[in-house]
């Protein structure tokens, strides 16, 4: 079988890029080939292009001027004898998918399909929005997005040409989407019920102990893109409010690095607070250990959270707020706290409650790390990710939890209604 990726970055940068990548290992292992389209406008990464059978610029993306030699999706899609085309991020549906003839899938990472400024809360008051795009978003200035390619550092987005991309995207066979609030935002938007498929992301991480004890110091973690929707800076205001000792790490990058610094001197916290850059997995995992909890303060609506899953399968309490799918997850009192949006005061008094307690971020803790295996196991996932990719066995069922044991093969018996036309 071979699957084509089609995804404009040809290169490591977010939680979509190792969504993909730990997809296709997991797949080649399995015997399928996997082939990948991209966009020539994106620098591309060497380390990336090598997890593919093989690699091929589409020109169709973003339609975009290179002196790469380029090619249509059709024609490409064509070339690799594609059985499947599995879609992620992408600004425009390439105008040759009308002309392949194969099952259809988008990964729907974010909320870049749906709303004009792409990160789902309001200009001023910074809540989350749960209007449906339209023309109330004038109103809110969502057609202005930062750019800094532009002279004045802004672009303009159409909204009715976000309404036109979303209306040509609802032809397309399924819809992958990590968590409920994802599919009800597709189904708020006109996607077909039916199409709509949620498969919580799986976490793949080397062998772990069954048990791992909490951390000695009273360590709060923050590991996250430096942006203004991931929310480290209502983290860093949480913090100035806690009395007992402790201290905090920041794994990251991003634009608002340097006004996070500057407001972590503000609150008189630079002796307390650590920022250490970004760091490859295999770092990761020996700073989630070294934490006692794990906080995830963010701003947008997050569409899944695979930070709070990584942290529950070391054995970390996750302390957040109640946005996006971030309660598919997180089991307020058992596996951590779940608090009222950019409630800043509450969100410091759970922090303060795990690291003045040891042996409750132990007991969070063990809870965690058994709902992440029972849960979220990432054999799980992709039996159900290539139950829905393969043509003829493409579910259409609402919901694929992952309640298998770790390991488990999708029992594909249960699984027998099939999308219209396939």
């Amino acid at each position: 079988m071979n699957i084509l990726f089609v995804h404009e970055r040809p290169s490591y940068f977010g939680g979509a890029e190792q969504n993909i990548a730990d997809s296709v290992k997991a797949l080649r292992r399995d015997g399928i080939k996997c082939h990948l389209a991209f966009s020539p406008k994106f620098p591309s990464n060497l380390e990336f292009f090598q997890l593919f059978d093989s690699q091929h610029a589409c020109h169709e993306m973003d339609e975009c001027e290179s002196n790469i030699s380029t090619s249509t999706l059709s024609v490409i899609a064509s070339r690799v004898s594609a059985d499947c085309l599995y879609l992620h991020k992408m600004k425009t549906l390439p105008e040759s998918i009308a002309c392949i003839d194969c099952h259809k899938v988008q990964m729907v990472h974010d909320h870049d399909l749906c709303c004009p400024r792409r990160h789902k809360y309001f200009a001023v008051s910074e809540h989350v929005c749960e209007r449906a795009a339209g023309l109330r978003c004038y109103l809110d200035a969502a057609f202005v997005t930062a750019d800094s390619k532009k002279l004045l550092g802004i672009s303009y987005s159409s909204i009715s040409d976000k309404l036109q991309e979303m209306r040509r995207r609802r032809s397309l066979d399924a819809f992958v989407v990590a968590s409920d609030f994802m599919r009800d935002e597709l189904i708020q938007y006109g996607f077909e019920e039916a199409r709509i498929l949620v498969l919580p992301l799986g976490v793949r991480r080397q062998a772990l102990p069954t048990a791992i004890p909490s951390s000695s110091i009273p360590t709060v973690l923050f590991i996250g893109q430096l942006v203004r929707g991931k929310g480290a800076d209502l983290l860093l205001r949480a913090l100035a409010q806690i009395t007992c000792p402790f201290s905090a790490v920041i794994v990251g990058k991003g634009n608002a690095e340097d006004s996070l610094r500057t407001l972590c001197a503000k609150l008189d916290l630079v002796g307390q607070v650590e920022f250490r850059g970004w760091l490859n997995h295999e770092q990761l995992s020996s700073v989630y250990v070294g934490a006692r909890v794990v906080a995830f303060p963010a701003r947008w609506p997050e569409p899944f959270g695979l930070v709070g899953i990584e942290a529950m399968r070391h054995g970390r309490p996750v302390v957040a707020f109640d946005v996006g799918g971030i309660s598919d997850w997180l089991q307020h009192g058992r596996t951590g706290f779940l608090l009222p949006e950019q409630d800043v005061t509450a969100f410091a008094d759970a922090l303060q409650r795990l690291l003045a307690d040891h042996t409750l971020a132990q007991t969070m803790g063990d809870a965690g790390l058994s709902a992440s295996s029972e849960l979220f196991s990432f054999d799980g996932y992709i039996a159900k990710l290539k139950a829905i990719l393969l043509p003829r066995n493409a579910p259409r069922n609402r919901t694929l939890h992952s309640y298998e044991e770790p390991g488990a093969e999708c029992p594909l018996a249960t699984i027998r209604t099939f999308l219209p036309g396939k």
